[in-house]
């Protein structure tokens, strides 16, 4: 875990009220800093993306091979029996196949055209985009190579990320809020002050509030490994890290 302060701007206000009402209370004399954390954890879980495809000379008979290839891929997967996954289907399509000679018109601009001569329907395609998510991660290499050998088309290890990327998030708030304080305390001693209670955080990003209690509790993340797979080809990978990144204004009341 490392941290880091960013973004210098610091103000040093002294806040007299002039408001229009009579009850309206002079804000104290205050200081804001803008200040960052960042930590760097393993990644946890891996993304495969894939693409299964049927052809057939009618729509049906294409989806129905499009179906018999995507449970081809998902036996591949179940074999995988000590690995978490968790396979999300996405967008399906069903496209017509014309001959090379059914070209497009005039700029290159598809045009209508009647389904018959060199435009004559020849077959269709159909094809759908599976995510795959897998963890542990050190058995994604592997995975990709057998939903490749399954029959997936366009197989990639896409991403990496974290089980609950919110707690992580708030550790790196937490690491935000430590550095923030420091530099208000630099501060207020080089100006010959006290610092005081802590008055407002903002959250650069407007994503999560920080609850002081909730500092300190944080829960731990734990990485697990896995037993050996029936893959033909196993694949080691090491790849980097998740930077999670916080970035706080903090503003605190100046003590004379």
């Amino acid at each position: 875990m490392r941290s880091l302060m960013l973004g210098a701007g610091v103000a040093l206000r002294a806040c007299v009220g002039g408001g229009a009402l009579a009850q309206d209370k002079p804000e104290p004399p205050r200081i804001d800093v803008v200040a960052g954390g960042t930590i760097e954890l393993p990644a946890e879980i891996a993304a495969i993306r894939y693409v299964v495809r049927g052809e057939g000379q009618t729509a049906d008979e294409a989806t129905r091979a499009l179906v018999a290839r995507k449970e081809q891929v998902e036996r591949a997967l179940g074999q995988f029996s000590d690995t978490k996954l968790d396979i999300r289907t996405g967008t399906m399509r069903v496209q017509e196949v014309r001959s090379a000679e059914c070209r497009r018109g005039e700029m290159g601009m598809q045009q209508p055209r009647l389904s018959t001569g060199p435009c004559a329907v020849q077959g269709h395609i159909a094809d759908m985009n599976v995510t795959v998510t897998v963890s542990p991660i050190d058995r994604a290499g592997t995975l990709t190579g057998a939903v490749a050998q399954a029959g997936g088309s366009d197989v990639s290890m896409a991403q990496f990320a974290l089980r609950d990327p919110a707690a992580a998030r708030r550790k790196a708030m937490a690491v935000a809020l430590a550095n923030g304080k420091a530099q208000a305390e630099a501060i207020a001693a080089a100006s010959g002050a006290k610092l005081g209670p802590l008055l407002r955080v903002t959250d650069f990003d407007a994503r999560d509030g920080l609850i002081a209690q909730d500092i300190g509790s944080l829960p731990r993340v734990v990485t697990v490994s896995g037993a050996n797979s029936l893959a033909s080809v196993p694949v080691a990978i090491n790849p980097d890290k998740v930077t999670i990144l916080a970035r706080l204004t903090l503003s605190y009341e100046i003590v004379r």
